[in-house]
């Protein structure tokens, strides 16, 4: 149905290729991919806010912990590298352009 068709569209290569990455920052960072993932979508400059959506108290507390510290530098580079969505043409070509000076 329609929610099938939804997850599908999100089921992508870069979808798991960032779930990936989160984990493996988790494991760097000794926080539970959760707790790096909201931290790291709540710190985006772009995110007013966040939705929480925790069934149980464990997964409550789980999320809050989230904040009160930051991911490292090269940590959220990892991230966004994983995530990064092509813009494709002519975006891509125009930002190439412009980087050769024309």
């Amino acid at each position: 149905g329609l929610i099938a068709e939804g997850m599908n569209r999100r089921m992508t290569e870069r979808a798991f290729a960032t779930a990936d990455v989160v984990q493996e920052i988790a494991a760097e960072a000794g926080r539970t991919p959760a707790q790096v993932a909201l931290n790291w979508v709540t710190n985006r400059p772009e995110v007013t806010s966040s939705l929480v959506g925790a069934r149980t108290i464990d997964q409550l507390d789980d999320n809050l912990g989230s904040v009160g510290w930051q991911l490292d530098p090269d940590h959220v580079d990892r991230l966004d590298q994983s995530s990064r969505v092509s813009i494709g043409y002519p975006q891509e070509f125009q930002q190439w352009m412009a980087t050769i000076g024309m």
